[in-house]
């Protein structure tokens, strides 16, 4: 990301890492603006492993305090992670974290020196709205309310096929509608009954003699 600006990262599929997203706020050796206005919204993040692929394997790391960090309608399918998203070097205003399909990890949402959960959020993310977000195998009492805390189990049967990749919701899991917007939770891939289309081969025209 670029310090000072604004961006988003929107529609992707991101597959086989050790960790999903990185902002830094500050940069630790030269003197930049605050990185800021920021939005991920709508990518499905596949294969997101710290074992398999190094690092710590959380799909989130906000570090020197960025600020209007906006992460919303993504699915992330984590095995071996270190948690959902680790906070470093100070607050970060202005953060919404919605309508998000995840599952907890080791530490779930943890920044350093503070425990996982309502600690962090009240050390790192003041005013911050994080509700509407499935956060499987999480202990809902570590989190604000209106959030989803199924099992592993319950986690992986509103998918089409979990064990194949298929990661668009069943058409009568209770999260079809459960969106802040009334959407379907996760990318977008929910909001359609068939799978995308196949990309179409590659046809080459030849002029009429």
């Amino acid at each position: 990301m670029v310090p000072g600006g604004a961006g988003g990262v929107q529609q992707n599929v991101v597959r086989h890492a050790g960790l999903g997203v990185q902002i830094l706020g500050f940069d630790d050796q030269h003197p930049n603006q605050q990185t800021r206005a920021i939005t991920i919204k709508d990518n499905t993040f596949d294969d997101i492993d710290g074992q398999k692929w190094g690092g710590s394997g959380y799909f989130l790391q906000l570090v020197r305090g960025p600020r209007d960090i906006t992460i919303d309608h993504n699915t992330i399918i984590q095995d071996h992670a270190g948690g959902i998203l680790q906070a470093d070097g100070g607050p970060i205003l202005g953060f919404v974290f919605t309508n998000n399909l995840i599952r907890q990890g080791m530490y779930g949402i943890k920044g350093a020196d503070s425990a996982p959960g309502n600690d962090t959020i009240r050390a790192y993310f003041p005013a911050s709205k994080i509700t509407a977000n499935v956060i499987a195998e999480a202990d809902a009492g570590r989190y604000p309310p209106g959030n989803f805390f199924p099992s592993l189990a319950q986690f992986k049967s509103q998918f089409m096929s979990f064990a194949d990749g298929d990661y668009r919701l069943i058409a009568s899991s209770q999260w079809m509608r459960a969106g802040t917007d009334g959407a379907p939770l996760g990318a977008s891939i929910n909001a359609a009954s068939e799978p995308p289309l196949p990309t179409p081969p590659d046809v080459r025209t030849e002029s009429k003699k």
